[in-house]
């Protein structure tokens, strides 16, 4: 599986640093910051940022080796490859398939993420990867290194680290319960692991700015955005048109109505699932609750690309969930039931991958690459 995994985020790299022509404008506020960084400016106490330190850090690395936008591409690039590697790894342990996790990152790569948006590939796949490798084989060390990445998500974009850590405590309380202490055991283990990175971070602000400030300028920044919150549902007449308005409208009422078909099957399907399965969904899904009203807002023609991986997690799921139902059938009855629920998760899935290569226009993006002329 590892293979695989990384032979997907080889060809996802491959993909995206061709098929790039442009960065978006806020791209190049993450590459403002890496310039003050090299021209000597300490953060926070020498230049205001919102709370995302990692980003620019690493934007600031590639700068020393190739300064300009095109190291920039590489980087955010090689991200993707490897948010679609994680993608990969974990839609086949919710899914049992590699195959469905191939298809169900098809999905997320058509979306196409805007590359300043890597962070929100990443620190969901990763996340639910360390939490599977917990689940499989538990251990407080995996809890610790589990600990480390959610610091790490924060440190991607504060808002980020708050999703990640609310996946890994849903899925801790569905794998432990009923068991509280246990559960608490696994929360201090996973503590203990952020800390080593959290706490030199916040002794860092601490003595640049203060943890108040640094609070009270990420609540201003946001405010800048509070009014893209929520801006109207796009109208439901158009889910059916076959044109850009009809993928947005299908993929932006496809993505809230994953969590109630995930609730439902969870419970008709919950002899099924065995803890780890079960407490590897509840963690998924709580990632998806946690994006849908913060990161798809206005205007949800570009927001909905970075749904991209938990979308992908909730595909691999159905798709799978509609494979066992089809394999276990052992009456007439419960088998067409099967091969009816996998049908309706094919069909789901395959139009989410046609709206989403309407949305993004990947002919284009392939047409860019070169593919179209030929190997030369």
């Amino acid at each position: 599986m590892l293979f695989r995994s990384v032979t997907v985020g080889v060809l996802v790299f491959a993909f995206r640093a061709p098929s790039a022509v442009d960065l978006e404008n806020d791209h190049y506020m993450t590459m403002g910051w890496a310039q003050q960084v090299l021209f000597g400016a300490w953060p926070e106490r020498d230049f205001v940022e919102p709370g995302m330190p990692l980003s620019y850090l690493l934007s600031a690395v590639v700068q020393v080796w190739s300064p300009g936008p095109f190291s920039e591409v590489v980087l955010t690039s090689v991200l993707m490859g490897v948010a679609a590697a994680a993608t990969v790894r974990a839609g086949a342990r919710l899914s049992g398939s590699w195959l469905i996790a191939v298809l169900a990152a098809a999905v997320s790569v058509a979306l196409y993420p805007r590359l300043y948006s890597f962070p929100k590939a990443l620190t969901p796949a990763v996340t639910v990867v360390l939490f599977d490798a917990y689940t499989r084989a538990p251990s407080k060390r995996r809890l610790r290194w589990l600990g480390v990445w959610l610091v790490v998500s924060a440190l991607f974009r504060h808002d980020l680290g708050v999703y990640a850590t609310g996946a890994t405590l849903a899925g801790l309380v569905a794998f432990h319960w009923p068991d509280i202490r246990s559960w608490l055991r696994a929360v201090g283990a996973v503590v203990l692991g952020g800390s080593v990175v959290g706490v030199p971070y916040l002794a860092y602000v601490s003595w640049a700015v203060g943890i108040g400030e640094h609070v009270r300028r990420g609540v201003e920044f946001s405010k800048g955005e509070a009014h893209q919150l929520f801006d109207g549902l796009p109208p439901w007449s158009d889910v059916g048109r076959l044109d850009k308005d009809g993928a947005i409208a299908f993929l932006f009422f496809a993505a809230y109505a994953l969590v109630p078909v995930i609730l439902g099957l969870l419970v008709l399907r919950r002899s099924r699932h065995d803890r780890p399965a079960r407490a590897l969904a509840c963690a998924m899904l709580t990632a998806l609750v946690l994006f849908l009203p913060v990161i798809l807002r206005h205007p949800v023609a570009n927001r909905l690309s970075d749904l991209a991986t938990v979308f992908a997690f909730g595909v691999a799921w159905i798709l799978g969930q509609g494979l066992d139902a089809a394999r276990t059938g052992w009456r007439s009855r419960s088998r067409l039931v099967g091969l009816v629920a996998l049908g309706l998760a094919l069909a789901f899935a395959g139009a989410s991958g046609a709206a989403a290569w309407r949305l993004t226009g990947i002919d284009d993006r392939l047409d860019t690459m070169g593919v179209y002329a030929g190997w030369r």
